[in-house]
């Protein structure tokens, strides 16, 4: 069985609302069944603030797909997008003023 690499960014007002709204939206617009997508996934690993440091949080989701943690039967890996990013993506997403937390959720999915 393959496997496929995705990563998408979802928000809401903490990591278990994104996480499960994530993997429900991806199971109606990809299907139930070996999408390769997040909707595969059951459950997830935060990957602390600590970790990730001052970096780019999507540049560090990139270099962690070859991590022991994030593998293609295992959870996906979460980051909470911080400080400027979280920034530009409250005013792309039309979110300024709310006290909404957004996530990158990545890793591997059966196809």
């Amino acid at each position: 069985m393959g496997m496929n690499a995705f990563l998408t960014v979802g928000h809401g007002q903490n990591v278990d609302e994104t996480f499960f709204q994530t993997v429900a939206k991806s199971k109606l617009d990809d299907g139930y069944c070996y999408s390769g997508e997040v909707g595969m996934k059951k459950s997830y690993i935060v990957i602390s603030k600590t970790e990730v440091g001052t970096q780019n949080p999507f540049k560090y989701a990139n270099k962690l797909f070859y991590d022991a943690r994030i593998t293609k039967y295992g959870p996906a890996g979460i980051i909470e997008i911080t400080g400027e990013h979280m920034e530009k993506y409250r005013k792309v997403h039309n979110l300024v003023g709310k006290k909404i937390k957004a996530y990158i959720i990545f890793g591997w999915a059966c196809i």
